[in-house]
Formats: C-alpha cells, structure tokens, sequence
C-alpha cells in the first residue's frame, strides 16, 4: 500500500487525532518516539482477545502472509460460494482496503449480502470503531451492491453491539472526504493538545514542540478544541493573543466564562515568565497525624490491589502499604486498610485527584464498612489537586501529579513512571514475574511522597507569600 491509500485503521486514528493521520503519511519517521509500552500492551491484549473470539466461533482466518491483491480475491471467492462467515477477509475498491475481522452472511428484502463486525477490546462502541466498521460498510456496499443496513463490533465482555448505518452516514461521508483532503494535501491539519491522547503517541514531541513554538492556546490546561477554535474565528490564534484581549470580549465568546478567561490569561504569563503565581492562601487543616495516600488500580480488571500511605506523625514518617496479591484479594486489602485508619484519630488524609475518593466508594459499596468509619475516612480526605488548582497558576502544560510534582523539583525513581506504565507492572506481577511487586510499591511509595512533597510546597508558599 502506498501512503495516500484509506484503511481502516486510518479512519480510527481520524477520530482520535487527524494529524497523526497526516503524520503517519508524510511525517518524518526519524521524529517518532518509541511505542509506548501501555499501547503494547492493548494491542497485545487485543490479540489475544481476538483470537479467543475467533476460536470460539470455529473461524478459520485467511492467512495474514497473503498479498492484499490476492486475499481479496479468496474473499470473493468465498463471498460467491455463500460462506456463511469470513474472517479476515479482505475488500479492495479504488484506492480504499479494507481488513474487517468478519464479515457475515445475512439475509433479509434485500436478499442475502455480508455486514462488518469487528472484535474490539474496549467494552463500548465507541466513534472510532463505528467509523472504521461503516469504511468496511462503504467497501461491501460498493462490492456485493447492497450497503448494509446493520453493522456492528464484538467487545471485551464478547457481547456483539450493533448499531444502524443510516445513523451515520452523513458523518462518515464527511469523515471519508476530510480523510481524502489530508491525504491529498488539500487542508492543513495541525496538532491539538491533549493530554489524554497525546501522552502515549509517538508524534507527541514532534507535535508538543511544533505548538510550543507557535504558543498555541491547546496547551493551556483545560481549554478544549471547541473552545480553541472559537478563539480561532475571533482571531484569537496565540499566547499574546489571548493576553491582549479584553475580558468581556473573552466572556462573550461561546464557552468561555470569566473565571475561565481570568485563569487562562494567568496561565499564559505564568508560562511566559515561567513563574507561579499565588491566587490565595491556602489553610490546611491542623491535624496531629498527616497520611498522604495514593491508589494504584487496575481499570481492565476494575480492581485495586495498592492502598499506599506514607505516614507523618512528630516529623517522622512511615511507608505502610496494604496489597492485594490477586485480584480475588482486593477484599481483604481493603478489610486491612479499614482495620488500620479504624485504630487512629486526629489524622488527615492528603490525595491527588478524585480516584482515591471513588474508589473508597466503590469498596465500601463492594465490600461493606461500618458508617462511622466510614464517615471518619470520608469527612478527613482533602484533595490537593483541587488545592492547587483553585489556589495557584504553574507554569505547566497539565496539573498531574507527575507534573506539579516535578515542577516542584521532585523525581519519581523510575523514569517512565506513570499509571499507565503501572498496569503492564501489575500485569506483569500476575503473569508470574514476582519483582514487580517490589518496582510497584516503590513507584506508589513515590507516588505518596510526591503527594507530601506537593502539600509541603503549598505549605511553603504561604509563609512566602
């Protein structure tokens, strides 16, 4: 395939990023950083789950080591003979190829003809999917003569979701033509940042570097696409632009409030003069026991296995970590955790973001706890993320606790720390491989100190300030 062909895989990745697609085209490889070991793992896993379901269904693939050419033409073939399934088969119309995991015989008004349904390891239909199934749909459609009127995917759970095609039509058709532009170089697609999509991809520093030098607004913490591009339209397109600006113009703009418009401002001087600035003071409460707590879990099993508290009491602190060797433990980790905060009192509980209040929820639902120490773990959680959000501007592109902290100037003992990283460990830790138990309680025990560390600054700058 030459690099201006339409697959599949390129209108899932339209969804997700448009200019990885024109990246992956035209981008210079040599930019491009190693696969992220997260993103490994799922394809992997991916794997395995699609070849479960093919077993179960008795499928016999066609083979991967055939020319697309000539795969297509056993598709056929078998498409002719009326096979009731075809796994892996292969669809081929101008400039388009198509690889749907099955396409299946069925028969209705408009006699009988074949629907996409590809196996996917997430567990809703998500727009990616829908969007690489109705290619498929679009392939067949121009191939048997008879689009078809369902498609649909194969989840995690194995359950099959099907949706109705002539639901998007209309946004496949422009999806199919924007897809065309960028392949032909016909509309100039830039980077948008985000730190959920971007982290893990391997054009992330080419993009980061390309919008840090244009000082685009998508780097200003929690200003979305929408919201950049109304900015666009009202020839906000920088930094300087947005500074210069006048708030209630700011405010009229669809989106944006006067808080909003206030903090973003801030940011861009903070990171212009790279420099934080102080917003109010912040009071902690004054509690004779600090416990600063992190979670690690696992959102594919939808566990927890690692309560980690580092424990401040008269100066002195104490890492006590409470772990599930299975996932079938989890109750009992939970039980020991219980137990623990149980036999305190005068304490405070420090966090980062909302997880750890979830989660709390999610095992006291589960598992059961009794409501006054319910209410005594509950009443004594005080999220730092909120702290510092509500309380100081950083010269920061995201307000993570990996990247707060290392502003600060703390550093996680392994250099690709990071929750995602953590679920290959604890996978890893499962499959057999006991020494990631010991490189996981090391990174939550940097997890919670950089959770002290982060507290203790914010203590800092008040007596600064």
């Amino acid at each position: 395939m030459n690099n201006t062909t339409i697959t599949g895989g390129l209108l899932y990745n339209l969804v997700k990023c448009p200019c990885k697609v024109f990246l992956e085209c035209y981008g210079d490889e040599n930019e491009k950083t190693e696969k992220n070991e997260f993103l490994l793992k799922k394809m992997k896993d991916g794997i395995i789950h699609e070849s479960e379901v093919v077993k179960e269904l008795g499928l016999t693939p066609l083979p991967e080591n055939l020319s697309n050419e000539d795969a297509f033409k056993i598709t056929l073939e078998l498409m002719e003979k009326g096979a009731n399934i075809i796994g892996q088969g292969v669809l081929i119309h101008g400039d388009c190829v198509g690889r749907p995991d099955m396409l299946i015989r069925t028969h209705d008004e408009s006699g009988d003809y074949y629907i996409p349904v590809d196996i996917k390891s997430g567990k809703y239909l998500k727009k990616e999917y829908v969007m690489q199934v109705m290619f498929y749909c679009d392939l067949l459609g121009k191939i048997q003569g008879v689009y078809p009127s369902n498609a649909g995917i194969i989840n995690k759970n194995k359950e099959e979701l099907k949706f109705s095609t002539a639901d998007y039509k209309e946004e496949y058709s422009a999806a199919i033509s924007f897809a065309r532009r960028i392949l032909n170089r016909e509309e100039e697609v830039s980077p948008v940042f985000s730190n959920s999509n971007c982290s893990m991809c391997e054009w992330k520093n080419h993009c980061f570097n390309k919008l840090k030098a244009e000082e685009d607004l998508s780097l200003l913490y929690r200003l979305n696409s929408n919201v950049r591009e109304e900015l666009r339209k009202n020839n906000i397109n920088n930094f300087t632009d947005l500074l210069n600006s006048d708030n209630n113009f700011l405010k009229s703009i669809k989106g944006i409030g006067s808080k909003s418009a206030e903090n973003w401002k801030l940011m861009v001087q903070s990171l212009k003069n790279n420099e934080m600035i102080l917003k109010k003071k912040i009071k902690f409460p004054e509690k004779k026991l600090e416990i600063f707590f992190d979670i690690e879990g696992d959102t594919e099993l939808g566990i927890d296995y690692l309560y980690g508290c580092l424990v401040r009491e008269n100066g002195r602190e104490e890492f006590i970590p409470f772990w599930a060797d299975t996932p079938e433990n989890e109750k009992e980790m939970w039980e020991e955790f219980c137990s623990y905060i149980s036999k305190l009192d005068n304490f405070v509980i420090y966090h980062y973001a909302p997880y750890e209040k979830t989660s709390i929820k999610r095992l006291k639902e589960k598992y059961g706890c009794d409501e006054e120490l319910y209410s005594k773990i509950m009443n004594n959680l005080v999220d730092l993320y909120k702290i510092v959000l509500d309380s100081a501007i950083l010269p920061v592109y995201s307000y993570s606790i990996k990247r707060v902290a290392k502003w600060i100037g703390f550093n996680w003992r392994s250099g690709n720390a990071g929750g995602a990283q953590s679920l290959c460990w604890y996978s890893e830790y499962l499959n057999g491989a006991e020494e990631y138990k010991k490189i996981l309680l090391e990174y939550n025990e940097d997890d919670v100190t950089a959770t002290r560390v982060v507290k203790d600054w914010l203590d800092s700058i008040n007596c600064h300030e």
